[in-house]
């Protein structure tokens, strides 16, 4: 029974697969974000890691103060002649493209099918480590149950016929978890050490799920075991993880002066938080703005040269660095003014900004209103109560449960603090399901034993 329990496990990771493929016809497979991964990916390929500046740019949308213009991360308009002048690559770290280059540089025809393919087998792969893992912790049943689950969401498989990180991301989130796992139980280090490359690697292609490797070190040294056992995994996990860190540390700090793990992106981010995206007001109304746009512009004076950027291809990556670092800042003196003048609003907007992280139906169609509409909001907020039930009933039964839990949590809590939107927590969907299988198995048992008791109550007596 056991082994018959363990190939049905596959079958559903083989169907999340065929779930995954099944959304390819209805793909466009290229976003605003995909021209930049193909061209680090074409980089990778050629030896380098340096990108033309038009990989980063795109025509001016509704957000930008320069319609029908070519323009920068930052809005700032590029000339013509600049748009093949290399750039450094510090946006982007090389772990999703060199997937992509892998397969042949994404580019259409053989090669982006086989990355499509690539992309469902990992999801398959993230169906399989979501349902170990929660077999391991809490049985076969609830394993099937969470596998089961993760294989019929919608929102996480489509991702594997677009050319972006998400179905990498996830299983690289999956892994970090399930090597952990299984270290609570194994001897040696070699658990600890997986879950920390995962968990690395992972950080280097979302840099807002880096809590996860963060918390299995804390909780690789918060072990019942001797001090020195506990020490030693807590240096397999960091060790492991800072086998794959500091190449990039090393690179982005060499290109820029400045090591990070992602040139741009945490600072505006968190402005457009700070500056108020909540129930009330949508990212787009916040970036369009006078406060916002004013704090941009003061943050972007200092936008190189056609001449800096046409001879030195670090100039326009230690732009963004110091762009991104002005905004992080300007953010932050935003949020304690805020707080300070007015603390429910902000606490009101960040509590909107963590559920509609979890909102899936936000990542994907989006009806105008009506009863469909209703149904996609009401089936995630069944959703995330399942989890949150199932967070709940798990971090009862032992500390990998909580250390788990905890994963969720604190990213979520982390992530909200700056701009949200759904697609952030795609990556960490399958170990969600983990807790909503446990949910799941344990109503189900609980309503089997309130039927029994019901019948037995209800049964006639018997006379002799």
């Amino acid at each position: 029974m056991g082994a018959l329990r363990r190939h049905a496990l596959i079958l559903i990771a083989a169907l999340a697969a065929a779930h995954a493929l099944a959304y390819l016809p209805f793909e466009t497979h290229i976003t605003g974000d995909s021209q930049d991964y193909l061209a680090a990916a074409h980089a990778l390929r050629h030896g380098d890691y340096s990108t033309p500046l038009a990989a980063a740019a795109a025509p001016a949308t509704g957000f930008s103060s320069h319609p029908g213009a070519v323009v920068d991360l930052t809005d700032h308009v590029l000339s013509p002649a600049l748009l093949g002048s290399p750039e450094r690559q510090v946006w982007r770290a090389p772990t999703y493209p060199a997937l992509v280059a892998a397969v042949g540089g994404g580019g259409p025809g053989l090669s982006r099918d086989l990355l499509f393919l690539v992309q469902a087998l990992l999801v398959g792969l993230s169906t399989w480590l979501a349902g170990d893992v929660a077999r391991r912790l809490w049985g076969m049943r609830v394993g099937l149950v969470a596998a089961g689950l993760f294989a019929l969401d919608p929102f996480s498989k489509r991702y594997a016929g677009l050319v972006l990180s998400e179905a990498l991301a996830t299983a690289l989130a999956m892994a970090a978890v399930y090597a952990y796992v299984r270290a609570q139980k194994a001897e040696g280090l070699r658990w600890w050490a997986t879950a920390g490359l995962a968990g690395g690697l992972l950080a280097l292609t979302r840099p807002g799920l880096a809590p996860i490797v963060a918390i299995v070190a804390v909780a690789a040294a918060a072990t019942s075991s001797p001090l020195a056992l506990r020490a030693a995994r807590s240096a397999a996990v960091l060790a492991a993880c800072a086998l794959v860190l500091v190449p990039w540390l090393a690179w982005t700090g060499h290109t820029t002066g400045s090591p990070t793990m992602q040139a741009y992106g945490s600072g505006v981010n968190l402005l457009v938080a700070a500056r108020g995206q909540g129930p009330r007001r949508t990212i787009f109304a916040v970036a369009s703005g006078r406060p916002f746009m004013r704090d941009v512009l003061d943050s972007t004076r200092s936008f190189p040269s056609d001449e800096q950027l046409s001879s030195d291809p670090s100039a326009h990556a230690r732009y963004l660095v110091r762009v991104d670092h002005a905004l992080r800042s300007r953010a932050f003196a935003v949020y304690r003014h805020e707080l300070a003048t007015q603390p429910g609003t902000v606490v009101g907007d960040y509590t909107w900004r963590a559920q509609t992280l979890w909102m899936a139906h936000r990542d994907w169609y989006q009806p105008s209103g009506g009863a469909l509409l209703f149904a996609l909001r009401l089936a995630d907020w069944l959703v995330m109560l399942v989890i949150g039930t199932g967070v709940v009933l798990a971090v009862r039964r032992g500390p990998p449960a909580l250390v788990l839990g905890a994963m969720l949590v604190v990213t979520t809590l982390l992530l909200a603090l700056g701009e949200a939107e759904a697609r952030f927590t795609i990556p960490l969907r399958p170990l969600a399901f983990c807790f909503a299988g446990l949910a799941v198995v344990e109503a189900y048992g609980a309503l089997s034993r309130l039927l029994v008791t019901a019948r037995t109550r209800t049964r006639p007596a018997t006379t002799d």
